[in-house]
């Protein structure tokens, strides 16, 4: 479904992002790469309650993401834990 897209970055995701452990940051950045070439590996999920807002799962933490189908362009919203990620998410 998300093939071809262009991902860009909110700066409070990028922030919160930065404040991840070195760990952590390389394995959302693979996930996040694989986001536009193939999806199909990744465990996407769209959120419900919400228009155009989906999630994937990078070990205990969630990134979520807002896609805008027609420009082809994915926008990294919110990098949060599971614990918190809900909670705080105000997209």
């Amino acid at each position: 479904m998300f093939k071809g897209f262009t991902v860009l970055w909110l700066k409070k995701a990028q922030k919160q992002f930065d404040d991840l452990e070195k760990n952590v940051r390389n394995k959302i950045t693979h996930k996040i790469d694989l986001l536009p070439t193939h999806p199909e590996q990744l465990d996407i999920k769209k959120l419900q309650g919400y228009a155009d807002l989906y999630r994937i799962t990078v070990a205990d933490y969630r990134v979520i993401f807002k896609a805008i189908s027609p420009s082809k362009i994915v926008i990294i919203s919110f990098i949060a834990h599971r614990r918190d990620v809900y909670n705080k998410l105000s997209v």
